[in-house]
């Protein structure tokens, strides 16, 4: 039976080394995008007209992945101030060379990587594992002693403990992931690597406070809450089915 595990990306979006500066005209930029799962390898050109600031050479080259089928809709160019931004929307992500001709530097000039998924893998756990509803209401006592409830949602929760982190093993990894979701950010829950069934979940956790438990060894206890889009289970029923085994 498989253990559970998290799936998240911590590599959104890849920020440029240096400021667009020294455009001119005719200079051009040349990206090579290759994803992950080497599915798509594709290069695009933005020729540039002069003076192109970081927002306007993040237009150009979006018009050259939006000319390209296997690109467009997958990566996209920003500015974040005068750096350059790219980052994409497929599974697995991308790697990415870039050069450039006459004086343009666009910060791109190193390469590297965006929207590499994270796996995280649960090792000697999970412990007391559970799922169960947690009502999101608004409750008002009466005068005559009765209680009025107007519910919005019983949205789903998983609680579980890690007992035996290893810090020099996975708690790095999941103190990293932590760092993470603690800024609300939404990663997959597969609650059975052996089932292909995942839920969007966010941390429901203020703080991460490993507990030391033996040498190099420590505890951590963790709160999910399922995200109630298309993919989230019926009922809790189903995620503790899903980690047993049983379906779909």
């Amino acid at each position: 039976m498989g253990l559970p595990k998290i799936v998240y990306n911590p590599n959104l979006a890849f920020t440029g080394s240096a400021d667009v500066t020294g455009a001119g005209a005719g200079d051009t930029v040349t990206v090579h995008f290759t994803s992950v799962d080497t599915l798509i390898d594709e290069t695009i050109v933005a020729t540039l007209s002069g003076g192109e600031t970081a927002a306007a050479l993040a237009a150009l080259l979006n018009t050259q992945v939006a000319g390209n089928v296997n690109l467009n809709g997958k990566v996209s160019f920003a500015a974040s101030g005068a750096r350059l931004t790219v980052s994409g929307s497929y599974s697995g992500g991308f790697t990415f060379t870039a050069a450039h001709t006459g004086s343009v530097v666009s910060g791109l000039e190193p390469g590297g990587g965006f929207g590499q998924a994270s796996v995280l893998l649960f090792a000697r756990g999970p412990r007391n594992f559970q799922a169960f509803y947690s009502s999101r209401k608004n409750d008002n006592l009466s005068t005559s002693g009765l209680r009025e409830r107007v519910l919005e949602a019983n949205d789903i929760l998983i609680t579980f403990e890690m007992p035996a982190l290893r810090i020099d093993d996975d708690l790095p990894a999941w103190a990293g992931f932590m760092y993470w979701a603690l800024g609300g950010l939404q990663f997959d829950f597969y609650p059975n690597s052996d089932i292909n069934e995942h839920y969007h979940c966010v941390s429901d956790d203020d703080n991460f406070t490993p507990q030391r438990v033996g040498l190099r060894v420590y505890s951590a206890a963790f709160q999910l809450r399922v995200v109630p889009d298309s993919i989230a289970p019926a009922s809790p029923a189903q995620v503790l089915q899903r980690i047993n085994g049983i379906g779909p």
